[in-house]
């Protein structure tokens, strides 16, 4: 298996180090690393030529995510991409657990898998348990239909994902206007065509929460959401797959609602009803509605029980605290990039 580690990075001074290092630390090493420095304006791309033995640097203008990821993916020469985010990393046994993963399943197309998330002063933990592992692999070192794990949110990161590089002659690159969640875009349509995914269930990246400068936590919005949305319903129904994509689009919907009502944003989640409450229960519905009828009185009881989830120690997890960004749908709207 000759494989490519593609690392996207924008102004990362402080962690492509620790990126890299993670590469080089491997027990399996790639054949080659390469590091996309995407119009960074600090003092990224001289960190990175203390590697220049070990490291391919291609330098571009700012694009994002999708324009680094698919510059790697262009000039990789590998028959595999292990994918790596510059402002994570991975741990030493990744890529031979990825390895015997396809050795054991040649007929797999990619994989993915357990990770750490780790948020400054909150220590890590696994992104998934033992025990939600077991109730979908069944036994198995691999998931049966991506979708339907993904709507269970086990769906692995970019910094899991290794991708047989004919994939993206099927299914296409990253859409560069999709300017977030461009990763579920690429994850969905790889799965129409391959549904099943190799899984390693031990954690072998770590993905760190609260990084300022990612390439992709500039262009959070939720007129975002609702193109990839939209665009997916259609997509899935030309594969086949409708019903099955239908239940990840209401786990995102349901995730980005459950944050809007931490940021008082009613007219936001009004907006997500108005268009695509036919996904969810008429109960569902109609309880959302009374909430945002008072956005800044739930806004507050919800940073409240977060606030002492986090003084009990409750979560599974480490996950951001909730920030307070009051903004309407208009607005939103009139910000964010559209995907069509």
């Amino acid at each position: 298996m000759r494989i490519s580690a593609v690392i996207t990075i924008y102004n990362g001074e402080d962690c492509i180090g620790r990126s890299i290092e993670s590469v080089l630390r491997q027990t399996h090493q790639p054949d080659e690393i390469i590091v996309i420095d995407d119009g960074s304006t600090d003092d990224t791309h001289n960190v990175v030529k203390k590697y220049y033995q070990s490291v391919r640097l291609i330098r571009q203008e700012n694009g994002g995510a999708s324009a680094a990821r698919n510059t790697g993916i262009e000039e990789a020469t590998g028959d595999w991409i292990a994918f790596l985010d510059g402002d994570d990393e991975w741990l030493p046994h990744h890529l031979e657990s990825y390895q015997a993963i396809h050795q054991e399943h040649p007929d797999l197309h990619w994989s993915t898998g357990n990770y750490l998330r780790n948020l400054r002063g909150s220590g890590s933990a696994p992104m998934h348990t033992q025990v939600q592992l077991r109730g979908i692999l069944q036994g198995r070192s691999y998931i049966q239909d991506y979708l339907q794990a993904y709507s269970k949110g086990i769906c692995g990161c970019t910094n899991t994902m290794f991708i047989g590089r004919t994939v993206f002659d099927i299914v296409g690159n990253f859409r560069t206007d999709q300017r977030y969640l461009e990763d579920a875009d690429m994850w969905w349509r790889i799965a129409y065509r391959y549904p099943t995914i190799g899984f390693v269930q031990e954690p072998t990246a770590v993905y760190h929460l609260g990084v300022a400068n990612s390439l992709s936590h500039r262009n959070w919005g939720i007129q975002v959401h609702l193109n990839l949305i939209e665009r997916h319903l259609v997509l899935s129904e030309q594969s086949g797959r409708r019903p099955a994509l239908e239940h990840c689009a209401r786990r995102i919907l349901n995730l980005l609602m459950r944050s809007m009502l931490f940021q008082a944003r009613g007219p936001d989640i009004r907006l997500v009803l108005d268009r695509h409450g036919s996904l969810f229960s008429r109960k569902y519905v109609r309880i959302m509605r009374v909430l945002i009828k008072w956005p800044g009185l739930i806004a507050r009881a919800c940073h409240v029980a977060s606030g002492i989830a986090r003084a009990l120690r409750l979560r599974r997890v480490p996950v951001r605290k909730p920030r307070h960004i009051q903004r309407s749908a208009t607005t939103a709207a009139r910000e964010e990039p559209t995907t069509e």
